[in-house]
């Protein structure tokens, strides 16, 4: 009987193993799927940010495709490094891993207010919705805190993507009515 109830156990422990790595696979893969189309939205912004640059265009509006283009690249930048630190490091204490979680939440709102100050156009919902992390990160796991930060990159991305098409949108407008 003990034999029997040892093997099950065992079996029990490798099944379930199997099923953690099972788990880590899926999140490290959508991660890295999100990775991908977060650089292809940030494409977007760049090819949007040139084409905006590439016109005669008033002095502020520059300054708004400026701060949304280099805003982006920097809250890209260092989301990267705390996904490096994160995969290359093991983080496993709690509070290393609330210290990445603040980094996380410091440069989501400086991100926020670089996309709120521009003025002109209407898409303070638009940020506030698409940009808004979770509050516990710490508490994850490295690789779904890796997940994570790679879904709150892409979001900020698209989010990004959108306000500087409708910023060259409204300009090419103006151009065309002159």
């Amino acid at each position: 009987m003990k034999n029997i109830l040892y093997l099950f156990s065992v079996f029990a422990l490798v099944s379930c193993n199997k099923i953690s790595q099972d788990v880590e696979n899926s999140f490290t893969i959508l991660g890295n799927k999100m990775d991908s189309l977060s650089m292809v939205e940030f494409n977007k912004i760049e090819k949007s940010f040139k084409e905006i640059n590439s016109k005669r265009i008033k002095k502020f509006e520059g300054e708004n495709s400026a701060r949304i283009y280099y805003s982006i690249q920097q809250y890209n930048i260092v989301l990267d490094s705390l996904i490096n630190e994160l995969q290359l490091n093991n983080h496993h204490t709690k509070q290393s891993k609330n210290k990445i979680s603040n980094l996380y939440f410091d440069i989501n709102e400086s991100l926020k207010t670089n996309l709120k100050s521009i003025y002109i156009l209407n898409t303070i919902i638009k940020i506030d919705s698409l940009i808004n992390p979770k509050e516990d990160l710490g508490m994850l796991p490295n690789f779904v805190m890796v997940a994570e930060l790679q879904k709150g990159k892409l979001s900020a991305n698209e989010t990004a993507s959108l306000i500087i098409t409708q910023l060259k949108e409204q300009i090419l407008k103006k151009n065309e009515n002159k």
